[in-house]
């Protein structure tokens, strides 16, 4: 099985989008970076800059006891498999600059947080052109479904994955297995390999391809779409450890209190429920149930903790 490459603007897109969402629930695109490389190779040069930064400094921008996910989290510090070592990775977390605090803005980077911003635009834009095609697929009236996610604050990280030459601890990723909650995640990945989806009961490499964008149909969306669309597990193995790997990813979810309820004409699996609610539940099923393989609060890993930040309704202030 090889991963879907699809150019954003053939004729025949939709088709391929349909065909590769719900199979693989993954596709690479190519063509939406036209005209943006520019901004995102500055970027990459402010984000290689932060990372290089003293662990010290950047800690300074952590916010990760307080449970709201912006800011710094250093290598280790998390674990998407809750039972394995924490991860071989790095990341700074942001949402739009209009509802991310002032403090958590490096200071020591020049134009950090201008880079960023832009960056988080022009994603969003990209986001929306992507999300009119899923509204042509799955046969919605244009904008209604792009409406949904007009409002909502969705989380953007900066992932750096250190090259490592210490002693790699048993069953210690760069980046353990998890499938994402929301609609769906973008992934602007630099030339180094690593990430693979879990397809048909094998690991299956998702290719390096330059200029392009990594797009993966989340948990949420597939419930939402009655099981057409594919959500599927992922992770970034160990490879080429003697090197640096760089990716952004885009969260991307809807507005809070979205019903999340059946947009096919097939009869409906799922009961409807709100956004807010579904995130709830998956983040207790996945962390706090037992009977699921997840841990009582008490002896959770306080970066899982799944209570919402009160002033905050993004689910990735506690991802």
């Amino acid at each position: 099985m090889t991963i879907p490459i699809i150019n954003f603007y053939d004729p025949d897109v939709e088709e391929k989008m349909y065909n590769a969402f719900t199979t693989t629930g993954v596709a690479i695109f190519t063509g939406n970076l036209v005209g943006w490389k520019p901004d995102f190779d500055a970027l990459h040069e402010k984000t290689q800059e932060f990372f290089a930064l003293p662990m010290k400094t950047k800690k300074k921008y952590s916010q990760i006891l307080n449970f709201k996910n912006i800011g710094y989290i250093w290598p280790e510090q998390e674990k998407l498999v809750i039972d394995n070592p924490g991860d071989m990775k790095e990341t700074f977390n942001f949402v739009d600059i209009s509802k991310m605090p002032e403090q958590y803005w490096p200071k020591e980077v020049e134009g950090f947080k201008e880079y960023a911003d832009k960056i988080y635009r022009i994603s969003t834009l990209i986001v929306h052109e992507i999300l009119y095609r899923f509204e042509s697929i799955l046969k919605i009236p244009k904008g209604h479904f792009v409406e949904k996610h007009l409002n909502a604050i969705n989380g953007m990280r900066f992932i750096h994955y250190p090259g490592w030459d210490i002693p790699i601890k048993e069953n210690q990723l760069r980046c353990g297995e998890h499938s994402d909650f929301d609609t769906m995640t973008l992934l602007y990945n630099d030339d180094c390999e690593g990430l693979q989806i879990y397809y048909k009961d094998e690991w299956v490499d998702v290719p390096v391809v330059e200029n392009s964008i990594t797009v993966m149909v989340a948990d949420m969306f597939q419930r939402w779409t009655n099981d057409l669309l594919k959500s599927i597990p992922h992770r970034v193995v160990n490879k080429s450890m003697n090197r640096s790997r760089y990716t952004i990813a885009h969260f991307i979810g809807p507005a809070r209190n979205t019903m999340i309820e059946n947009l096919t004409d097939e009869p409906a699996k799922h009961d409807p429920i709100s956004s807010a609610d579904y995130l709830e539940w998956r983040y207790k099923k996945q962390f706090l149930d037992p009977e699921q393989g997840g841990l009582d609060k008490e002896t959770s890993n306080p970066y899982h903790d799944w209570e919402r930040v009160p002033e905050h309704d993004s689910p990735h202030y506690w991802r």
